[in-house]
């Protein structure tokens, strides 16, 4: 699995200031979303995930939503800290 942009179809989403980004859980066991960066593709943190601390969702089973808003433009890549970068994404604010 990946975050996925129901809107896009891709693993990049792309707002504008000001907009919010709502992440849902779907499925079965434990998710959460990070920002931060992973350097690696493995599973459950093997890929070298860092959290940077400007978001975090804490980790929930489904159903769960986690909204945040974006207000200053930038690149914001983030994670899921239990499946680390298996599951990793990022939002373009323009």
């Amino acid at each position: 699995s990946v975050f996925l942009d129901m809107t896009g179809g891709g693993t990049i989403t792309r707002i504008h200031p000001g907009d919010t980004v709502t992440w849902v859980w779907g499925g079965s066991g434990p998710h959460g979303v990070a920002s931060g960066e992973c350097t690696g593709g493995g599973y459950y943190d093997e890929g070298g995930c860092d959290a940077d601390g400007t978001f975090s969702s804490g980790t929930y089973q489904a159903p769960h939503e986690f909204p945040r808003t974006f207000t200053e433009a930038g690149s914001f890549q983030y994670f899921c800290p239990i499946h680390g970068a298996m599951m990793r994404g990022r939002v373009i604010v323009e």
